[in-house]
């Protein structure tokens, strides 16, 4: 008797350019100036006598400089590329500062935005001067349009320091050795990871908080004057878990 396997994979790549990971019955491609976390799941075409994930698809040229693609279930890497060499993370940043967030503030808690977390660079997210919004609801422009003002609003609610402190503490603690963050948003190259340690972030999320995840499947979210469009390019595709 064969056996359906639905393994989880999660891919990570970083580097400039298309980067393409394909799986049975799914094609996974995002373009990203720093790099994209994604998650997805295998369609059940391929059929196995065995347990193991197997990867059946013939895997195109990859232009990222670093990746890694493995599978959440049983850890076994399928390919992989200068997993553990660090670069600059952007706005995977953000996924951090939302599992921060989340395990330090109330949901309900509110977050007037001020003039200083306006002034965090772009336009994404729509803040206005002087509105206030709860930290849950300051999660979809920090996630779906990669506000870096929301990112700024919540950490300095907290005291930004104290937060951004707290951030690496998390990372040290989920074992992300080569991880560093210097800011809530990504803007700072010196915010700095590895694909390898992307892949360790998001089995976390994955168990421990899939209900950030599942706020990253969302196309949208409208909320009073705001309407907050998800401006990652695999929502909507088949299998598609989550990400940043």
């Amino acid at each position: 008797m064969r056996n359906y396997i639905f393994p989880i994979f999660v891919a990570v790549a970083v580097g400039v350019g298309l980067a393409w990971l394909i799986t049975t019955g799914i094609t996974l491609a995002y373009r990203s100036l720093t790099g994209t976390l994604a998650m997805s799941y295998q369609s059940p075409l391929a059929k196995t006598q065995t347990s193991q994930a197997v990867p059946v698809a013939v895997i195109p040229p990859i232009s990222a400089r670093a990746y890694f693609l493995a599978d959440l279930k049983t850890g076994q890497t399928i390919i992989s590329r200068e997993a553990e060499r660090s670069y600059p993370m952007a706005s995977i940043t953000k996924l951090m500062t939302a599992l921060i967030a989340l395990e330090i503030m109330k949901p309900t808690s509110l977050v007037r935005i001020n003039s200083v977390a306006l002034a965090a660079g772009g336009d994404t997210g729509g803040l206005v001067l002087g509105e206030t919004l709860t930290v849950a609801d300051l999660l979809y422009p920090l996630l779906l349009e990669s506000s870096n003002d929301a990112a700024e609003a919540l950490a300095r609610t907290y005291g930004r320091e104290r937060f951004i402190f707290l951030m690496n503490e998390k990372a040290k603690a989920l074992g992300l050795r080569k991880t560093l963050f210097a800011d809530p948003s990504g803007i700072a190259e010196e915010n700095r990871s590895t694909a390898h340690d992307l892949f360790r972030l998001a089995d976390y999320l994955y168990h421990r908080q899939p209900s950030l995840l599942a706020l990253t499947q969302i196309s949208q979210k409208r909320l009073a004057r705001h309407l907050w469009l998800n401006t990652n390019h695999l929502v909507g595709a088949a299998g598609y878990l989550g990400g940043k």
